[in-house]
Order: structure tokens, then sequence, then C-alpha cells
């Protein structure tokens, strides 16, 4: 069994952080020659990091979009 963190930064709910971290592994490990999951994935309302830790545990980080100042 695949172990998963998940870090909500964002003031997203959490479910909607779970499924953009969903929408990243339904999308398959594509960074690091096939061995984790996309480094960033830009949403419009947040940004999903991904990072493969040395115990092999993948770890999420949802963070939010900041608009730019006018």
């Amino acid at each position: 069994m695949s172990r998963y963190i998940i870090n909500n930064k964002s003031k997203l709910p959490d479910k909607t952080a779970i499924a953009m971290v969903c929408n990243v592994i339904d999308e398959g490990k594509i960074s690091n020659s096939g061995k984790q999951y996309c480094y960033a994935t830009a949403f419009a309302t947040a940004t999903v990091y991904a990072d493969l830790r040395r115990s092999g545990t993948h770890s999420f980080s949802v963070v939010g979009v900041t608009k730019g100042r006018k």
C-alpha cells in the first residue's frame, strides 16, 4: 500500500485540495524520468507541488494562488 501526505496550505476546503491531488495522481508519474508525480501543477485557484521523500512517500502541498498587485 502506498502512503501519501497532503498539506493543504491554501484557503480551499480539504475536499477540493484532495481532488486536485487526485488529478495530479491520475496524470501519472511524469517527472524525474517517470519516478515522481509532476513537480508543480497549476490550477486556477491553487498550485499542487509534489515531492518524493527518501522513505518513498509521496508528499503534496496545495498552495493558493496569489493575485498580482494592481
